[in-house]
């Protein structure tokens, strides 16, 4: 079974209704998603597990879970906050590297958000997943793709000080399109 066979079993995910322009989604992003993200949102759309974590999709209504906007907006949020240069919070030495950005593909209602890290020149299924709890601007690192990082969430295979495993202590799991 796929990893993305296992996260629809786990959640009851329906089928995507809407079909996507990745290699527009690609130009306006500045580059093309991860291949398990785009699996998983061709397949089974947008929407919010567990009524907390909301998955961005290209074209989403409500646009504040668009990945072509609000997730480039994320972004620049927090570019323009490192760029303040506030020394409590410096930019995470793994977002250092020379080309390195920042692309916002998930968040909750709590202020967290799920980046995807964009090194210039790295295929975008080696991307690292960064989750940032935008409150304190605390800052963790996860070396999974999209579909994998979701199912080790819920499953309660990814350690977390800033989710605290809430999601694996559930009994069961949904998943709500937009």
């Amino acid at each position: 079974m796929t990893e993305l066979a296992k996260l629809a079993s786990l959640v009851d995910m329906g089928a995507a209704t809407r079909r996507y322009d990745w290699p527009a989604a690609a130009a306006t992003l500045g580059a093309m998603p991860p291949p398990d993200y785009i699996e998983l949102i061709d397949a089974h759309g947008g929407g919010t597990l567990d009524r907390d974590l909301t998955v961005f999709e290209p074209g989403a209504v409500p646009a504040a879970y668009d990945l072509l906007t609000e997730g480039l907006l994320r972004a620049e949020d927090a570019e323009e906050f490192w760029a303040e240069g506030d020394p409590d919070f410096p930019r995470p030495p793994r977002l250092s590297a020379p080309g390195t950005r920042l692309i916002c593909w998930a968040s909750t209602p709590a202020a967290e958000f799920l980046y995807w890290v964009v090194p210039s020149a790295v295929p975008s299924a080696s991307w690292t997943i960064a989750l940032q709890q935008g409150e304190d601007h605390l800052w963790e690192f996860f070396d999974l793709g999209t579909v994998a990082f979701l199912h080790s969430l819920l499953t309660g295979g990814i350690e977390s000080s800033i989710l605290k495993d809430w999601y694996a202590r559930q009994d069961s799991h949904s998943y709500t399109h937009f």
